[in-house]
């Protein structure tokens, strides 16, 4: 999550879209699973 942040910048965008980008490789862990 940091290494995300860090890389796109400290912005409010990003930290959204890391949550997003979170949810989604969880979903897509949850329907390999």
């Amino acid at each position: 999550m940091k290494g995300i942040v860090r890389i796109r910048g400290l912005q409010p965008e990003a930290v959204i879209g890391c949550y997003d980008w979170e949810r989604t490789i969880k979903q897509r862990l949850s329907i390999d699973l």
